[in-house]
């Protein structure tokens, strides 16, 4: 089952839990003051792979790491 992040309403509290898609919208009971937690849309997680030079420093960090792996072979 595919966790989902719930914000309480009184406490603000973010919390995972676990439900399926078709009740991921019922409001659940917060973990950490009883309250009512409604369902929220969540932040994704972007990481950069450093190969387009349109950002600076992912690319430099990704320019290093190969330069010096070819080093050592």
């Amino acid at each position: 089952m595919p966790l989902y992040e719930y914000e309480c309403v009184e406490c603000c509290d973010i919390s995972d839990y676990m439900s399926t898609i078709s009740k991921r919208q019922e409001p659940k009971i917060c973990k950490s003051c009883g309250g009512v937690a409604n369902f929220i849309v969540s932040k994704p997680t972007v990481a950069l792979d450093g190969t387009d030079p349109g950002f600076p420093g992912a690319y430099d960090k990704w320019a290093r790491l190969h330069e010096n792996h070819g080093k050592h072979i």
